[in-house]
């Protein structure tokens, strides 16, 4: 996916960074820890981390160059040294370390490959390692998918979506569990919450489905006709206001031990 923009993401995902505070907090970060975030996009999170252990070591990795550079930026304010920026596939991602803890938030749905990602994360813990996560689930935001759909034929975009399936793996907490199990995971947690959003204008929404909802979307879009695509789908929301500026999240948490 290349349209993730790491300016509009680091200044208009509040909604992540507020659903990532409460996964920090199933963390219990301990000062002292290693820890590593997973998908760390512009690292406003990461840099939440590194506060709750001073004395610890944060690396925060994510797959695009220009969420670790503005991550870094953030760094550079914060004033804080025990952090680590990396771009890096988690897949291929080998530390001569294992982390006491691993974070991430609104991430790990965007792997395709599920039980090669939980065998990694595995692999990176350290005994008795703890996982703290947060993350997209089947039917979030499903009210969505007609108005993603509807520019596509008016707009002659329809082309360029053949064969083309919404990148994200949303599994079920049963399937989960049952590969987390499998692994040898242990003390497994999952549970499933709806995140009720409301919206005081149409742009507002857009804003936020534009942070990473759209972005496979407008990732098979040509960068000339984005903008047609977003003033279509703006329009639809203006015309059908009332009911569409509320939105549900349907969001997985997962908290285990290695």
């Amino acid at each position: 996916m290349d349209s993730w923009d790491s300016e509009f993401y680091d200044s208009k995902s509040d909604v992540q960074f507020k659903l990532g505070l409460k996964t920090i907090d199933l963390l219990n970060v301990r000062d002292g820890e290693k820890i590593l975030d997973i998908g760390c996009g512009t690292g406003r999170l990461t840099l939440e981390l590194a506060k709750r252990a001073p004395n610890g070591l944060i690396i925060g990795i994510d797959s695009n160059l220009n969420m670790i550079t503005k991550a870094n930026e953030n760094l550079k304010r914060s004033g804080l040294n025990n952090v680590e920026f990396i771009q890096e596939n988690l897949l291929q991602y080998n530390p001569t370390i294992q982390f006491d803890a691993i974070f991430s938030n609104s991430a790990l749905h965007w792997i395709q490959q599920t039980r090669q990602l939980y065998q990694k994360i595995f692999a990176l813990l350290s005994p008795g390692g703890r996982l703290a996560a947060q993350m997209a689930t089947k039917g979030s935001l499903n009210q969505f998918v007609p108005y993603f759909l509807a520019p596509l034929q008016p707009l002659n975009l329809s082309h360029h979506f053949r064969n083309w399936t919404y990148p994200a793996k949303l599994i079920s907490p049963k399937t989960l569990h049952r590969i987390l199990t499998s692994i040898g995971f242990q003390n497994i947690e999952i549970w499933v919450e709806d995140q009720k959003l409301k919206f005081k204008t149409p742009e507002d929404l857009l804003d936020f489905l534009k942070t990473a909802s759209l972005v496979p979307i407008l990732s098979q879009i040509p960068p000339e006709k984005r903008e047609s695509y977003l003033n279509y789908l703006l329009n639809e929301f203006k015309v059908k206001k009332e009911g569409n500026l509320c939105a549900t999240m349907k969001r997985l948490f997962l908290k285990l031990k290695k």
